[in-house]
């Protein structure tokens, strides 16, 4: 596991601890991103941004960075549930993330990754309340193991592109979002 607070604008031109944080995702088997509902600064000099640019911000930052990261299964945690007002945010997030390609006109141009990051599964949580923590782990635990087996099978069948890894882990599991 690799966790990476310094992924931030601008990381894949090495700025803050850009490549020394962005090495440790090549070697990743999955990717988390972790995103406040209710948006993000990172300080003064950058913008607030919304939950749906936090998320195409950091598919970018991957994106540029390397673009073989693309072809990593993701999981989104939306945190921060349990504050008053997440409701109304959650149910927008999520039928936004269920259709990112509709919403890229929301946002800026310079967020537009040139491929999307498809996400095997949603979760919704509160990690200062730990609701839904004990659910996201097992989720990524199941997720580990499914895409292991299937590293297996690529290894032994050759090369699978992602859509069809996408579509036996949705066979699988169903693709659902956990509340």
């Amino acid at each position: 596991m690799a966790d990476l607070p310094g992924l931030i604008e601008g990381a894949h031109l090495n700025v803050g601890m850009g490549h020394n944080f962005l090495k440790h995702v090549e070697r990743t088997k999955l990717l988390l991103f972790l995103v406040d509902i209710h948006g993000f600064r990172l300080n003064t000099k950058h913008p607030e941004r919304t939950p749906l640019e936090t998320i195409l911000l950091l598919n970018k930052e991957l994106e540029l960075y390397k673009e073989d990261l693309m072809n990593k299964p993701a999981v989104l945690a939306l945190n921060k549930v349990d504050i008053e007002g997440s409701d109304e945010i959650l149910e927008e997030i999520l039928q936004k993330v269920n259709h990112l390609e509709d919403h890229l006109q929301e946002v800026h141009t310079d967020l537009w990754p040139k491929q999307l990051i498809k996400f095997d599964e949603v979760i919704a949580i509160s990690a200062k309340r730990r609701i839904s923590t004990e659910k996201l782990k097992t989720r990524l635990r199941e997720l580990l193991d499914v895409y292991a087996d299937l590293d297996v099978l690529r290894d032994e069948t050759g090369a699978k592109s992602l859509e069809i890894v996408h579509s036996q882990v949705t066979e699988q599991f169903g693709h659902k979002t956990l509340v």
